[in-house]
């Protein structure tokens, strides 16, 4: 009898373990029903084809020839919250722009601009705080996709430079298949 009462005692405890969220828990796991990609593409595109309520940090990198060793990065934050009326809805977050430059970016406009380290390191540093304070901190796009798979082939569409926008009023429309509005 005591060996059963264990038993039992055991298995109520894992059940209020599961009821109250506590578990197991991998990098990506949030809850069981929400799952933070952080900037895994891969497991936000697995998500995104079912349209499963998903977070996504997309970082895109860029090096211009022009500027070898300054790389600029552009963060934009993407959430999948579910299925309605047939639509996969989502948020397309704010965009943080940053200016990173290396030692070899630093001697490059050193020496382009005649500029000490000094001056190149307070240079970058005002550019991202110009930045991030002409970001409309709070805005977020609220959309609506035909599908998932739409959604990922937005992402890639819109860093290739390759995406078609259409804005009207407060209706922003990205190719075929997506249609956003502003909210703060």
């Amino acid at each position: 009898m005591k060996k059963q009462k264990l038993t039992i005692s055991t298995i109520i405890a894992i059940l209020i373990l599961i009821t109250t969220g506590c578990g197991l828990k991998s990098d990506n796991f949030t809850t069981e029903e929400f799952l933070n990609c952080k900037s895994d593409i891969n497991c936000f595109s697995q998500r995104a084809k079912t349209c499963k309520k998903t977070k996504f940090l997309h970082i895109h990198s860029e090096e211009p020839e022009e500027t070898p060793g300054v790389i600029t990065n552009l963060k934009t934050n993407y959430e999948i919250t579910g299925l309605e009326n047939n639509k996969c809805n989502f948020f397309h977050g704010m965009m943080v722009i940053e200016i990173n430059a290396t030692e070899e970016g630093k001697q490059f406009i050193m020496t382009s601009e005649g500029k000490t380290k000094t001056e190149v390191e307070n240079e970058l540093k005002t550019r991202n705080e110009d930045f991030y304070n002409s970001t409309q901190i709070g805005a977020t796009l609220h959309c609506k996709a035909k599908s998932g798979d739409d959604i990922i082939d937005h992402i890639n569409k819109i860093f290739k430079g390759e995406q078609k926008i259409s804005i009207t009023n407060e209706k922003t429309t990205y190719g075929d298949n997506i249609t956003c509005i502003e909210k703060y």
